[in-house]
């Protein structure tokens, strides 16, 4: 089997939204479930920059933040699990839990993966008035 390919198929069939961003933040990779989430099939999202799928309130913040990254290739978010807000393709607001890993080749650093979980349901059951 080609290796390649099967690592492709691993992305595209996951059961979580996969994607790429490289270090200028323009979407790589953008598997079936990332189209599900966030709205946005993989023609529109890739070639795009992430900022499509973060909220106005948090952009700077998150750009400072990812540009650091990529500058000292050092995430305090490491083998952690995230909780936030992101933006859909119809503007509306989900939640989303996820993990990062800073993707390198020998030492340059080509960008930022993201594996990603809808949790909007279960927020709304936690977050009842």
């Amino acid at each position: 089997y080609n290796l390649n390919s099967m690592h492709s198929e691993v992305i595209e069939q996951a059961s979580e939204a996969v994607l790429f961003a490289d270090a200028n933040e323009i979407i790589k990779i953008w598997n079936k479930k990332a189209e599900l989430v966030f709205g946005y099939t993989s023609e529109e999202a890739i070639g795009r920059p992430l900022a499509i799928i973060i909220p106005d309130r948090f952009l700077s913040r998150h750009q400072d933040g990812y540009k650091g990254v990529i500058k000292t290739g050092v995430t305090a978010y490491d083998g952690k699990i995230l909780s936030v807000p992101a933006k859909r393709k119809d503007g509306s607001t989900i939640s989303i839990e996820f993990s990062v890993a800073i993707i390198r080749e020998q030492r340059e650093i080509l960008g930022i993966s993201a594996i990603i979980r809808d949790t909007t349901e279960e927020w709304k059951q936690t977050n009842k008035p």
